[in-house]
């Protein structure tokens, strides 16, 4: 099962390598030998790149339902005594 999946990260990487070769032919060539490097290219990419107004707006949607769930917690933290006392639970 191992060389099974080995084979197919293999041929994801080629098919990911063919990909940016063909996006890059107008720029300087990459040169894409392992996933290390491969690595290292996307991390370059994504450090030269701005934060467009849909990131922006993600990144705020996601904090914010983070925020709402760590309310919802706090919520039943503090509504459980009442609904303790109010239905006789022990």
């Amino acid at each position: 099962m191992g060389s099974s999946v080995n084979k197919l990260r293999q041929l994801i990487l080629n098919r990911v390598f063919s990909i940016l070769a063909n996006m890059a032919s107008d720029s300087p060539t990459v040169v894409l030998d392992t996933a290390t490097s491969l690595e290292a290219y996307f991390q370059n990419e994504l450090n030269a790149s701005k934060l467009t107004r849909p990131m922006w707006m993600l990144w705020i949607l996601s904090a914010g339902l983070i925020a709402l769930d760590g309310f919802d917690f706090f919520i039943i933290g503090v509504a459980m005594p009442f609904i303790q006392r109010d239905f006789g639970l022990s």
